[in-house]
């Protein structure tokens, strides 16, 4: 579903972050990007969705090539995005951060579809009620059920456990997991927690200094795996 090869990408005040990276994402699959801060993660997923422009490489799209795409057409081609710290509208409420994320992709009505609000309850109990007001956990869920709103084919999720507690990271692993297997969505997620990782990835990605070193690893086994986790994690 999603092909990234020899991507290259970085700022103008520091250079290039990405250099050469390859990595497949098959489809209906979660697949976890794991790496030491700094190593490139948050620049993948925003060379991916369009917020960083490529400075070299493919993504590919099922088979077509987006890296030369705007933001909005690459949303509108497939691709969504949670960013790390979610980035809710803290001063509109749930209806109304649901309905941005509807109508932003031409030809969707703009009625929350049903699936949505039972994938996450909570939302439907605060309908009305201001972003800002709710807990870390709360705006994760509503994050990413605003991008799921626009009908994406890939969801790209940045440290979607940052900030939140482990009940509901619990929670949101298998809400995660059972999107994927339901709907067939594809998902790749840069995280840390390993708990989650193991609750809901297929497999694991590791990222080192802007490349991915090892790929396709079972994500059921990562938090026995010492050996890796001393290599690419620890500080």
């Amino acid at each position: 579903m999603l092909e990234i090869v020899g991507l290259k990408a970085g700022y103008p005040s520091g250079g290039l972050v990405l250099n050469d990276l390859n990595i497949s994402i098959p489809r209906a699959s979660i697949v976890a990007v794991l790496g030491r801060n700094g190593m490139g993660k948050t620049t993948l997923m925003r060379s991916v969705c369009g917020l960083l422009a490529s400075a070299g490489g493919s993504i590919l799209l099922d088979g077509q090539e987006i890296a030369g795409r705007t933001v909005f057409e690459r949303a509108r081609a497939g691709i969504g995005f949670v960013p790390q710290g979610r980035e809710v509208f803290a001063d509109f409420s749930v209806a109304e951060n649901l309905l941005i994320g509807r109508i932003a992709k031409p030809g969707l009505s703009p009625e929350i579809p049903e699936h949505l609000l039972s994938l996450f309850p909570i939302l439907r109990e605060r309908w009305n009620q201001r972003a800002g007001s709710f807990s870390g956990g709360q705006q994760q869920q509503l994050a990413i059920a605003r991008a799921l709103a626009g009908e994406p084919r890939v969801l790209l999720l940045d440290e979607p456990s940052e900030g939140i507690q482990p009940s509901i990271v619990h929670q949101l692993a298998g809400t995660l997991r059972q999107l994927v297997d339901t709907t067939g969505l594809t998902i790749m997620m840069a995280e840390q927690n390993l708990d989650m990782v193991a609750a809901c990835a297929d497999t694991v990605a590791f990222i080192d200094h802007g490349a991915i070193v090892e790929s396709g690893i079972p994500a059921a086994g990562i938090r026995e795996d010492r050996a890796r986790q001393a290599k690419f994690l620890s500080i």
